[in-house]
């Protein structure tokens, strides 16, 4: 064990905190700043300036670490203030429950106008009092079993002495009120802080700092020495000596000053005293005699304590030397003092001596830590007491060094590379404003390291044995012992002078502590072999020997090391069984066996043959036909593979990993290292499963090792799991069987009468076999082992039944074993299939990331009824596979036996060898992945029907593509598999319509409500990707797809009751989503038509662009607003009401615009013109109009209308035969053939105003000036005058069902034309 240093928290907020204190560009802003850390680690608090920055210290899981984040910053109330001193005290709660930990903080901050203010931890300002009207040096405290609670505030002229029983007891107060009345609470302090003020006397040039030692106490001949070097021969003495405190300064002239200061009453000065008697007369005189009145400041201002002065004895005196820094140790006897000139010098406070010289540490930084020795706990009467041991910590900046050195004397203990920007932080005391009589019963951080690289605070942790200079140490020659053999495993050269160097090395080891860590670290090394550790396990059990030999007396004294040396012993044992138990495994053919006997009645050959019943043949021979097909489509695959580790040259590690070899009674094995078991499977059992290696002595030696058998048989089957399945014959098959089998059956040698059971009981042996084979992930390996372990164990069984009685007989423990070979049979097709994603050649959806779920029995049986249904779903959407192919036929039982489609299709392991074998027809299902869900199918009828799969898809697709809001084809695969559900299903439909809206849909579509309506149409892309998550371009498509949704959600309201069905091998658990669709309450069909009317509101806005003011408002009454995304399936508590006249007329001018804009996408493509979008619009708009009871017929008008204006005059004329009532129609289609007529341009004016009529004339003038609607969108250049003709037919066929002006001007609009034409005015191109 070493020096350390360790990560204590870190700073998270490292970066504001440099930002927020102006200092952002300084890399060594730390030593421009005051900071202090609290001793309990609650607080770390900054201040610079006028600002002030407290950070809290909470636990961060990520980090796995306390962490300090920002909790106030703040400035000084006054600007003109600056802060020279902060200093956290952490302060207990008065009940005595709390006593070990801190209530509350309070922070001390010092200001240059001689004001002490007192925050709170949240920030706010508790109290404030001025001390001395001087700018603050320092605040410093003292607390501990050796010294009262002091605040001692250091000024240039004098030092301010602060009792803690005082200051929390009024400050308490102050605290309780101000809770109590959320205010500052200072005004209520009747009287001020009592304290005591010690003025430095002598002739000091200049003190830097200063600290105070505390109480002194000489004897009697110190004292008449003192007084007679004070006032000379003839001076006057008390024959008891006085007590005096000291008080020790830095500075120039002289180096280190020793001020004492007197304790107990002091006789004041005369003028003093007469100052204040006048002052006291004064103030009770009326205010009309001394002709002032006193004002509020002035009376509430305390007088100023006056000021006892210290006597400077002596001092250490250098006038080339300028002292900057005192730091006193724990103990209040030592001192360390840093100088301008880079030395650094330990001080004796008591006797005034310079101790030892520190030299080039320039700007250094200085603390102590206190170590207390680790004694044993003994019985003995007079125990051994602890000794404490002083460092001192020195932080050099210029050299980018921290130290760490022995107080007085010793070398230098350890040294660590620091920042140049770095701070060491050191805080003597700890928790305070304890009750009189109580004592702390925790451990203060006095030391601390500011790491600015890694924004951390660091502790410093030091062993006692680092104190410890004797040549003779135990702990200090072994700790050198320990280093020196780290730095040999890590050369690890394996010569013999290697291991020459190890046995040395362990051998003189002494201490059981550095035993027992010396013997880790062989274990943890990276080139671990069995010689090594064989080597330090020798040295160790020959060491232990020799203490034996040599007596009680010479050993250990104290039951930890007795503990610890019995550990050690322990370890080292079982460690010696383990290396022959290795070296057995290593070399089986070359161990030679103690009993003879065994050897001659040994037959050479103890591989036993198994005797497989035909179904377990079938059985396996469906598996090698499986495993063949799986292998064929994974190759068929393209992936990047990578080659595996080497494991054989980290066996041997890997072998003692998984090991426990801390208990006599046994080796065990860690459950903690459960993934590493294959591997220690592997170093045991490899030379035999794989080249099968004679088990002639495997029993022998396994017993010897001590290793339990039930563990060994854990780590064969974690073994045998683990490895692929890949047999490309049958009989390599066959042959690890019988391996298998072979090595079973020697571990069950080790188990004896464990494996034995009666025919009505279970065997707890094999019980715990079928558990390890239920959480098997590789289920065709955990079937073939079952049917081995079954075989075994009714062979075994000393209670099995003859032959004669087996059909009368069938045991507990064989119907266990039938039940879990049938169930691992289902799940070992299930985990086959769907360890590896079938790609469709052409993929119609788009693709889920598929993770091999590593399907094992236990997660089957544990993961619901729906677990199945669940694995295949999200297998099948990584194919893209169209999900109409999905849908199975209805016909026939679904509950059947079931029949392997590859038991009759697949050739034999045999035939696959030979290259003449025809590929597998599979004519009937073209795609892969059809073929191997036919065979899930007949093994999982009810949980892979379509509906239910189509359901689970669905739900994939849509939780998918909730994650990624932009990939909308994942939303159309999900509609996609909800249109393909039968309609037989629709309760299931239904119910995860339910789900989906609540879940996925409804969020979204209530973000663009609100935000169409509250801009009046779709934003821009930031404002959408900030609202709603996808941008403005995707949102029609998004609408349009919702659209889909609903119709799907409203079509499936009605439906016929589903009674679902699960096979009996899942079991309850989670709840199945079919099962959670069923038991969703059926949405209400008026709230959902309502959804869909506002979805195509917002589809229609969407898509066209067009700005229409508060649309959800103006086109829905108040009642719709207040249903729009409420629960789906609540009933209203009144019907809506209907549509009254002005919101149809509004909801008629929306349709109008969206009509007008439909117009535009009509398109010319050569000769041909494209209608298709704009009908599809159109169709819309009516379906929507009937819903909302717009008049269908007159939105018709609208359309004929926008269409003649736009020039579209053929499809117009298709639409007016559909149309009643044509005499407003004809109207509104007179003014576009006037202004057409207007805007024809190959007609002079003047031969214009000869054609027309005067009726018809002043019609075109009105026409001229009036700009509403409707109006000619179409180019002047592009009129066609036999358009303008027939356009002139169709309105006066449109008015001349009643006699009106406008039937006259359409007869003379008609008259003019044809003059027009026949006068041939119409000029040529």
């Amino acid at each position: 064990m070493s020096c350390e240093i360790k990560p204590l928290a870190r700073i998270v907020d490292y970066k504001q905190v440099q930002e927020l204190l102006g200092l952002g560009s300084e890399d060594s802003w730390l030593n421009a700043v005051h900071l202090s850390f609290s001793p309990t680690g609650e607080m770390l608090v900054f201040g610079h300036g006028s600002k002030l920055i407290f950070l809290t210290s909470r636990w961060d899981n990520d980090l796995g670490q306390n962490s300090y984040s920002i909790s106030w910053t703040g400035e000084l109330d006054n600007p003109n203030d600056i802060v020279t001193s902060v200093l956290c005290l952490p302060v207990m709660a008065l009940s005595t429950s709390s006593q070990s930990s801190a209530d509350w903080t309070l922070i001390c901050v010092g200001l240059s106008s001689g004001f002490v203010q007192f925050y709170l931890d949240f920030g706010a300002v508790l109290y404030s009092q001025l001390f001395h009207t001087e700018p603050i040096q320092a605040i410093k405290a003292q607390s501990g079993k050796r010294s009262n609670e002091e605040i001692h505030i250091f000024y240039t002229s004098c030092v301010c002495i602060v009792q803690g029983v005082h200051l929390f007891q009024i400050l308490r107060t102050l605290r309780q009120q101000h809770f109590k009345n959320h205010t500052n609470s200072t005004d209520q302090l009747l009287e001020s802080i009592p304290y005591r003020k010690w003025g430095y006397g002598g002739k000091c040039a200049a003190i830097n700092d200063a600290v105070v030692v505390g109480s002194q106490m000489t004897c009697a001949f110190d004292h008449l020495m003192n007084t007679c070097l004070e006032g000379g021969y003839y001076a006057k003495y008390r024959s008891t000596p006085s007590q005096n405190s000291l008080v020790l300064t830095t500075g120039t002239n002289p180096y280190v000053t020793f001020h004492y200061a007197k304790e107990g009453f002091v006789q004041p000065v005369l003028a003093d005293v007469a100052r204040a008697v006048a002052s006291k007369i004064k103030s009770a005189l009326p205010g009309w005699l001394t002709g002032k009145q006193p004002s509020v400041s002035e009376s509430q201002t305390p007088p100023p304590v006056p000021s006892e002065t210290m006597f400077c004895r002596f001092g250490l005196c250098d006038l080339q030397r300028n002292a900057t820094a005192i730091w006193l140790a724990p103990g209040n006897q030592l001192a360390a003092v840093a100088d301008t000139l880079g030395r650094i010098v330990i001080v004796d406070c008591l006797r005034g001596l310079a101790l030892r010289i520190f030299k080039g540490y320039r700007e250094a930084q200085c603390s102590f830590i206190e170590v207390v020795e680790k004694v044993p706990k003994s019985s003995a009467p007079n125990p051994v007491k602890s000794r404490r041991a002083i460092f001192l910590i020195i932080l050099a900046p210029r050299r980018g060094v921290l130290e760490i050195w022995p107080l007085q004397k010793g070398p230098k203990v350890a040294a660590f590379v620091a920042s140049k920007h770095s701070q060491l932080l050191y805080t003597p005391h700890g928790l305070m404003g304890f009750t009189t009589g109580a004592r702390p019963k925790y451990t203060s951080q006095t030391c601390l390291f500011l790491d600015p690289i890694d924004h951390s605070v660091k502790e410093i942790t030091i062993p006692f044995h680092c104190a410890l200079t004797d040549s003779n140490s135990k702990c200090a020659k072994d700790l050198h012992l320990l280093k020196r053999l780290k730095m040999t495993l890590r050369s690890g050269d394996l010569s013999e002078h290697f291991f020459s160097d190890i046995s040395t090395i362990c051998q003189t080891i002494q201490t059981v502590e550095f035993q027992l860590q010396s013997l880790d670290m062989v274990i943890n090394s990276k080139k671990l072999t069995p010689s090594i550790l064989q080597l330090a396990v020798t040295a160790f059990l020959k060491s232990h020997e020799n203490q034996e030999e040599a007596g009680a007396t010479n050993r250990i004294e104290g039951d930890l090391s007795v503990n610890s040396s019995h550990h050690l012993m322990i370890m080292c044992k079982n460690y010696q069984k383990l290396l022959d138990f290795y070296a057995y495994l290593h070399d089986p053919e070359g161990f030679t066996s103690e009993d003879k006997n065994e050897d001659t009645n040994r037959a050479p050959n103890d591989v036993e043959k198994i005797s497989l019943s035909a179904a377990e043949l079938d059985t396996i021979q469906k598996l090698l036909d499986l495993a063949t097909i799986s292998t064929n489509c994974e190759l068929s695959t393209p992936r990047v593979k990578f080659s595996e580790k080497d494991i054989s040259k980290n066996a041997f590690a890997n072998f003692l990993s998984v090991l426990n070899v801390s208990t006599a009674d046994g080796i065990g094995i860690r459950q903690d290292k459960e993934e590493n078991f294959h591997e220690a499977g592997e170093a045991i059992f490899s030379s035999f499963l794989d080249r099968g290696v004679s088990l002639r002595h495997f029993a022998e030696v396994a017993g010897k090792s001590s290793v339990v058998c039930d563990d060994l048989l854990k780590l064969l089957l974690a073994y045998w799991l683990h490895k692929d399945f890949k047999y490309s014959r049958s009989d390599e098959l066959f042959e690890d069987l019988t391996r298998f089998s072979s090595i079973i059956r020697q571990i069950c040698k080790l188990a004896e009468d464990r494996v034995n059971y009666h025919y009505n009981s279970l065997c707890v042996w094999w019980q715990n076999v079928r558990e390890v084979l239920l959480e098997s992930p590789n289920a065709m390996r955990g079937l073939l082992a079952a049917i081995i372990c079954r075989n075994v164990a009714l062979q075994v069984n000393s209670d099995s039944p003859s032959d004669e009685e087996n059909w009368e007989k069938v045991s507990q423990e064989a119907c266990q074993w039938m039940l879990l070979i049938g169930k691992l049979d289902d799940i070992s097709i299930l985990g086959t299939i769907l360890q590896t994603p079938i790609k469709c050649e052409s993929p119609v959806l788009p693709l889920i990331k598929y993770e091999n779920p590593h399907v094992s029995l236990k997660l089957i049986v544990n993961g619901g009824k729906g677990v199945v249904v669940e694995l295949v779903a999200k297998w099948i959407t990584a194919s893209g596979i169209d999900v109409k192919l999905l849908v199975e036929e209805e016909t026939g039982d679904v509950g059947e036996a079931k029949k392997s489609f590859y038991s009759e299709h697949t050739p034999k392991a045999e035939d696959l060898m030979k290259d003449e074998v025809k590929p597998m027809d599979t004519s009937e299902n073209k795609e892969p992945l059809l073929t191997h869900l036919a065979t899930l199918r007949e093994h999982f009828p009810f949980s892979l029907q379509s509906s239910v799969l189509l359901a689970q898809m669905a739900w994939e697709y849509m939780c998918f593509w909730s994650k990624n809001l932009p990939a909308l084809n994942y939303l159309v695969a999900g509609l996609e598999c909800l249109k393909s559900i039968s309609q037989k299903d629709w309760a299931i439909k239904h119910g995860l319509c339910v789900m989906i809206w609540n879940a996925h849909l409804k969020i979204p579509l209530e973000a663009i409500k609100k935000l169409i309506n509250k801009v009046g149409r779709l934003p821009k892309e930031k404002l959408c990707l900030q609202s709603i998550g996808m941008s403005d371009t995707i949102v029609p498509e998004f609408l349009e797809h919702c659209s889909t949704f609903l119709d799907h959600f409203a079509e499936s309201v009605e439906n016929d009751k589903v009674d679902l069905k699960y096979e009996e091998l899942l079991q309850e658990g989670p709840i199945p989503l079919t099962l959670l669709a069923l038991q969703q309450n059926v949405a209400n069909i008026i709230l959902v038509n309502l959804h869909r009317e506002l979805n195509e509101v917002m589809h229609l806005i969407a898509f066209f662009n067009i700005k229409y003011s508060k649309p959800v408002q103006t086109l829905f009454d108040a009642m719709c607003n207040a249903a729009f995304f409420k629960e789906i399936n609540r009933e209203l508590n009144a019907p809506l009401p209907p549509t009254n006249p002005i919101q149809q007329e509004t909801r008629f001018e929306f349709l109008s615009r969206i009509v007008t804009a439909s117009v535009d996408l009509i398109r010319v493509d050569a000769t041909e013109i494209y209608l298709v979008e704009h009908i599809a619009w159109v169709t819309k708009t009516e379906n929507l109009a009937t819903k909302w009871q717009v008049d269908k017929n007159k939105l018709k008008k609208h359309q004929i209308v926008e269409l003649y204006a736009s020039g579209w005059d053929s499809y117009a004329e298709e639409l007016i035969e559909g149309v009643t009532e044509t005499q407003d129609l004809g109207i509104l289609l007179l003014e576009i053939a006037g202004r057409r007529l207007l805007l024809f341009p190959k007609v002079s004016p003047i031969n214009k105003q000869g054609a027309f009529g005067t009726q018809l004339a002043d019609y075109l003038d009105s026409l001229y000036i009036k700009h509403t609607w409707p109006q000619v969108r179409q180019n002047p250049d592009d009129i066609s005058f036999e358009r303008l003709i027939e356009l002139c037919t169709k309105v006066f066929n449109c008015l001349c069902q009643k006699d009106s002006r406008e039937l006259r001007i359409a007869g003379e609009l008609f008259d003019a034309c044809m003059t027009i034409r026949e006068n041939g005015m119409i000029e040529s191109s």
